[in-house]
């Protein structure tokens, strides 16, 4: 029998609730400490309980470094783990009447089960990606912290009665933090070039019209090298540019949108990539103005052109082959 396992997974604690179906009812619940005292607890309940490794599929929500812990335990451990993105499981199983921890990690088994040929096993990042993963987090800092001193410095420079001394003082953060970026930036590409398939795979995507090195790297950390059995529109729907739909019977048949979740710093330079290949590239360029000229927003056709470019670079990366500057994404 095969048994699935929703935690809902919390800074000191944990609640595991376990199925062996979606329709089972009064799931076991276990309560334990996000520590690896509590991670054992956990376990020896499972094989209390008669779970075999092989057997267990344990799932969780994406909640950073709260999950990162019990993921590697798990994982060193023999045990299946899938780390799902959370508007997907809230999406798939809505809560419409009572919340609570116990709730949440029963609808996590349940989802589990229903939907357990769409999951994907989790698989720790090696550490040079993980590095880069932490220092992409240290950049997005820095970047809010830029764009903060530069709005402020904008603002006192529009003021009737202006301070030289505090447009001095912006001016030098300003440029301390540019500085830094650098150094990040540089320090980015040291780990990624440590790593020849990191580099070869970072280089394919960098080529790719309108994506940039930053971008790359993100994508790169996202997928764990496209190693997690993401497609393109998997991939699109995650980061949320993918247009939903939303109809029922002949009344509500709204135009299909992106919901606007997903990775805030990819999203943004997926943005800025999209709106260069448009500038630049050929191909891009025509269909941005076809598209407009047929009267579509160009809000929309920004979106299209986001989702084409994902769809190359996951092509890229499937086929491990580099980009084709004569490669025409479908209209």
């Amino acid at each position: 029998m095969n048994y699935f396992v929703g935690i809902d997974v919390g800074a000191e604690t944990c609640v595991a609730a376990m199925c062996s179906s979606a329709t089972e009812q009064n799931l076991p619940l276990l309560t334990f400490a996000n520590t690896p005292s509590g991670i054992r607890t956990f376990e020896d309940w499972l094989l209390q309980k008669g779970v075999k490794r092989e057997l267990a599929t344990i799932c969780m929500e994406s909640c950073g470094v709260y999950a990162e812990v019990l993921c590697y335990a798990f994982h060193e451990n023999g045990w299946r783990v899938h780390v799902e993105p959370p508007h997907k499981v809230r999406r798939a199983m809505p809560v419409n009447g009572p919340k609570s921890d116990e709730l949440d990690a029963q609808n996590i088994a349940r989802y589990a089960v229903r939907f357990f040929d769409e999951l994907h096993q989790w698989q720790p990042r090696s550490n040079a990606l993980e590095l880069v993963s932490v220092l992409l987090t240290l950049r997005e800092g820095f970047t809010e912290q830029s764009a903060r001193l530069q709005n402020q410095l904008q603002s006192f420079k529009r003021k009737k009665v202006r301070s030289k001394f505090a447009e001095s003082m912006l001016t030098k953060d300003i440029q301390r933090v540019t500085t830094e970026l650098k150094k990040i930036d540089a320090e980015i590409k040291k780990l990624i070039d440590s790593d020849s398939s990191m580099q070869d795979m970072h280089g394919k995507i960098d080529s790719v019209p309108g994506v940039g090195s930053t971008l790359a790297a993100f994508l790169m950390v996202q997928t764990n090298c496209f190693t997690t059995g993401h497609n393109a529109k998997e991939l699109s729907s995650f980061l949320g540019i993918a247009p939903l739909l939303h109809q029922s019977g002949t009344s509500v048949n709204r135009v299909p949108r992106s919901r606007g979740f997903g990775h805030d710093a990819i999203r943004r330079l997926l943005y800025l990539a999209a709106m260069s290949a448009c500038t630049h590239n050929d191909h891009f360029k025509e269909y941005f103005s076809r598209m407009v000229g047929m009267g579509k927003k160009k809000r929309l056709v920004i979106n299209n052109v986001e989702n084409k470019i994902i769809a190359v670079i996951c092509a890229i990366a499937k086929s491990n082959r580099p980009y084709d500057k004569e490669y025409v994404v479908a209209s």
